[in-house]
């Protein structure tokens, strides 16, 4: 697959993504996106989207800068070619997964769990996804192959920028799962 093609295929979803948070979330009354599973612990969809837009908070900016760093580099030779997956990206794009059916911990700076919440974060979860589909033209400028990223500061292993964002649609897909699942339970 080329770049341009994977690329393609990430702001596809993206775009699908976006889209469904636009049709079946942004007009529901606060009240439904706030009720909650009578399972300890479980999450609403509010607290789904803010999660999301913890993550795309700080993952956003990263992105942008090793952007940044590989056109200052010039790295933008682009192979015709994208690489596969390394291991690593592989084992996370099974944890990122939608039909990935066990539960994760969730770090607390990433839980909202009991947070107060407004309908202001289903706003604030389609602007980080427009800016996510900003972040993929920026990305055709530079190779994928070379530009790395670490999903944290003690991570051990680096990503680079196409598994990278595929990870990170993977993820939204994943919570968008869980909140389509939360609406469909509390019905």
């Amino acid at each position: 697959m080329t770049q341009e093609e994977y690329l393609n295929q990430i702001e596809h979803q993206l775009r699908q993504l976006l889209e469904e948070v636009r049709q079946d979330f942004a007009t529901l009354p606060v009240e439904t996106l706030t009720r909650r599973l009578p399972m300890p612990k479980k999450w609403n969809v509010l607290e789904c989207f803010e999660h999301l837009n913890r993550v795309y908070a700080t993952e956003i900016p990263k992105l942008e800068y090793a952007i940044h760093k590989a056109k200052a580099r010039k790295s933008v030779h682009r192979p015709t070619e994208f690489q596969e997956t390394t291991w690593w990206a592989q084992k996370l794009r099974k944890k990122y997964s939608a039909n990935h059916s066990w539960r994760t911990r969730t770090s607390k700076k990433w839980n909202p769990f009991g947070a107060e919440l407004s309908i202001a974060v289903v706003k604030s979860l389609i602007i980080q996804i427009e800016k996510m589909l900003r972040v993929v033209q920026q990305a055709r400028e530079v190779d994928l192959n070379k530009t790395k990223l670490k999903r944290s500061k003690w991570s051990l292993f680096s990503i680079n920028l196409g598994n990278f964002l595929e990870l990170s649609t993977l993820h939204t897909e994943r919570h968008l799962y869980q909140a389509k699942q939360i609406l469909v339970e509390i019905k």
